[in-house]
């Protein structure tokens, strides 16, 4: 799978490398697009093989034992997966996201309209692929599921990953036990607002990129921002409780998980936000300088 990716990425490096040059647009777009489906063949039956394999079983779970009383706490009997049965999962998602954003889309953008992209635009329709996995599958998944994630005879793929995950705040698993709503209501907010508002607008924005449109600077700003303050509003109540739901003692879960895995949707959505600034000024100075070219006339 390594060698998959390796080559990937080094396919990705070529094609955005050879973006200047003056080629035959139409050949070189469906050559890269024969090389980009061959090698999406090999990794999608390497996902299969993976799949296919009985996961590891879960193994009960407790908290290091110098590790403070975690409120909400565990589900009483919890057992939790090795995170090497989400491996296909997480590969898949990145996957699809980098065949889309560092192939389908540069393609798109030759073939349809008949000029090259950037690295820039690459990266942000490769997040913006993924945010659309995250929204519409795993957060919107939570928000219809909060009082099954935690139930062990739901064996459904996301529910699993989710108490994977969710030991890193306990809030992640939902209602549980002597656990209720009131104490998982804000993540209950997050969920809904990542799943109906982050999704659709981000939808949105990777359909205007397609479109080569300028309603990509306007939607893109909308959709990031959501993800921003869904971050925020994840962390604040957790640090305003004194991470009453975290636990500290293990750097995985707590370095890892807890600030490490949700962090770029925090700085990424800002350099977004930069990038449709700085694309929506540049519209305006060139509109400003017909203007005045216009008028001289």
């Amino acid at each position: 799978m390594q060698k998959f990716l390796l080559v990937g990425l080094l396919f990705a490096c070529v094609f955005a490398a050879e973006t200047a040059a003056p080629r035959d647009l139409k050949a070189d777009a469906l050559r890269y697009f024969h090389a980009g489906v061959e090698l999406a063949t090999k990794v999608g039956k390497d996902i299969y093989i993976s799949l296919t394999q009985p996961p590891l079983p879960a193994i009960p779970f407790h908290f290091r034992p110098d590790e403070k009383a975690i409120n909400p706490p565990l589900p009483v009997g919890f057992a939790r997966e090795p995170g090497q049965n989400f491996y296909p999962l997480v590969i898949f998602v990145v996957g699809i996201s980098c065949f889309v954003g560092m192939i389908v889309f540069p393609v798109w953008m030759r073939l349809v309209h008949g000029k090259p992209t950037t690295w820039t635009r690459m990266i942000i329709m490769t997040y913006m692929v993924c945010s659309m996995f995250i929204h519409f599958g795993l957060e919107r998944y939570w928000q219809n599921n909060s009082k099954r994630i935690s139930d062990p005879n739901n064996n459904e793929l996301l529910a699993r990953a989710w108490r994977w995950y969710g030991v890193s705040d306990t809030r992640w698993l939902g209602v549980h036990g002597d656990v209720t709503l009131p104490q998982v209501s804000d993540i209950f907010g997050l969920e809904f607002l990542a799943a109906y508002l982050c999704g659709p607008t981000i939808t949105l924005t990777v359909l205007f990129y397609f479109l080569d449109s300028a309603w990509a600077w306007v939607i893109q700003p909308v959709a990031v921002t959501a993800q921003a303050y869904g971050l925020v509003i994840t962390w604040l109540p957790a640090i305003y409780e004194g991470y009453a739901s975290v636990p500290q003692k293990d750097a995985f879960l707590y370095w890892g998980l807890f600030w490490g895995i949700q962090s770029p949707w925090l700085f990424i959505p800002i350099a977004m936000i930069i990038h449709a600034g700085v694309n929506v000024s540049s519209v305006f100075r060139q509109a400003k300088k017909s203007g005045k070219k216009e008028k001289t006339h």
